[in-house]
């Protein structure tokens, strides 16, 4: 959570501590849905899953199974759609969906990496919201024997992520304590899986704004 201005030795202010807090973990912006079923094989070209003609999607093999996502553009802004293949119903069942008035999303942008590693992808959803300066993502895994859900969800203000494999790296501005603009400089955490949840390992910085690579989302 936000911290506020601490100070150096020499009595010198510091920079502000970061910003980054979880977002109501028992809300994350993708929510389940038992919504439609789309019938097909599961090589189904995810496009045939697309409501609008200028969507994008993607298609991943995860530990419980296949899945394909969409994002198109909804009245109120993206619309992120998270389908399972069935083989049972020979069908593609929506399980989890983002996006609404409730939700002011402004971007949204998917990307996989095995962050546990089974040698299967995870899901990384990252949402840009109207009116706030910040990035929300999520991890989305599929055990199997389960269904999809969110693994961690998490809040950065003024916050940047990269997504490789084994790890996530978080990179969040510092304000100055006089009150000056931020972010020349930042922070990074590197969060990995421990068996049961994504935990921080490492804090280092801070860094120059101009070494610090472009997020993810």
């Amino acid at each position: 959570s936000a911290g506020g201005p601490s100070t150096r030795a020499g009595g010198a202010p510091s920079p502000r501590a970061p910003t980054r807090a979880l977002v109501d973990p028992a809300r994350p912006l993708l929510r389940p849905v038992d919504g439609r079923a789309v019938g097909g094989g599961p090589r189904m070209p995810c496009r045939r899953l697309l409501r609008t003609s200028d969507g994008t999607c993607g298609r991943a093999r995860m530990a419980g199974g296949r899945v394909a996502w969409t994002v198109e553009r909804g009245r109120q802004g993206p619309v992120v759609r998270l389908y399972a293949f069935s083989p049972g119903r020979r069908a593609w069942v929506l399980r989890l969906r983002a996006g609404g008035p409730d939700q002011a999303l402004r971007r949204a942008l998917v990307r996989t990496a095995d962050l546990t590693g089974d040698a299967r992808p995870e899901l990384v959803v990252g949402f840009r919201l109207h009116g706030l300066d910040g990035l929300s993502y999520e991890v989305l895994s599929f055990p199997r024997g389960r269904r999809p859900g969110v693994a961690l969800h998490a809040w950065l203000a003024h916050g940047r992520v990269t997504v490789e494999d084994g790890q996530l790296s978080e990179y969040y501005g510092l304000s100055e304590a006089d009150g000056g603009p931020c972010c020349a400089r930042y922070l990074r955490t590197v969060l990995r899986w421990d068996g049961s949840a994504f935990r921080p390992v490492s804090t280092r910085g801070p860094f120059p704004a101009a070494s610090v690579p472009a997020s993810d989302f």
